[in-house]
């Protein structure tokens, strides 16, 4: 049951982040505002997957 309720959290958390980082032009100009190097190392890193698993559905597509 503990595992479950694991999954569960984790599962919020990434749909959370999906639609937070999802690629979009405004969102570079809040990442400026973030002053903990840490904060905006996670920010990066979340941004960058979510804007290449965007590329990568694009391609496919054969918009690129």
């Amino acid at each position: 049951m503990r595992n479950e309720k694991k999954l569960a959290e984790i599962h919020r958390a990434y749909e959370q982040c999906k639609e937070v980082f999802s690629p979009s032009v405004g969102i570079i100009d809040v990442a400026v505002e973030i002053t903990d190097e840490d904060e905006y190392e996670f920010y990066k890193l979340a941004h960058e997957f979510f804007f290449q698993k965007k590329q990568k559905e694009l391609i496919e597509k054969g918009v690129y």
